[in-house]
Order: structure tokens, then sequence, then C-alpha cells
């Protein structure tokens, strides 16, 4: 599962520039988002906290991104690039 994860990630931020210039994004501005969703990845029947962080110079150089997920307040699972 956590390669497939990190697989949809990857290609999903391949798209961005795409994305941006269909949209009329600034692809020069700075990159720096915190996405945030609940949901439950662990199987014990509580919403845990998945975190994905992206940064970046900008749309035309590499982002950095971690993805963490916490459950029950405590760090479970980080992953970053």
């Amino acid at each position: 599962m956590r390669l497939k994860l990190l697989l949809v990630i990857a290609f999903n931020l391949f798209l961005v520039q795409e994305v941006a210039a269909q949209a009329n994004i600034d692809v020069n501005a700075k990159i720096d988002e915190t996405l945030t969703k609940y949901l439950d990845v662990t199987g014990d029947g509580q919403d845990d906290r998945i975190i994905l962080r992206i940064r970046g110079r900008d749309f035309t150089h590499p982002f950095t991104w971690s993805l963490e997920i916490e459950s029950n307040g405590k760090k479970k699972q980080r992953v970053t690039s």
C-alpha cells in the first residue's frame, strides 16, 4: 500500500505544471502548501490525520514533500522526498 500511495503522489506532482498552466496559475510563484485529510488508514475504526506538505521554489523546479500519518496523536509514519 505504501508504494502505491507514493506512486500516486509522484504521478500527481508531475501533472502540477500542466494543470497550473490550464488554470492560469503563476508558475513562478513559491510553493508552500500543507494539505490535511482525516480518514482511517490504520484499520482501528478511528480517523487518522494524513498530512501532505509540499514546498518548492516554483512550479518549474523540483518540489520537496513529506507525508505523515498521525494516529491517536502519535506520528505513525513519515515519508519525505
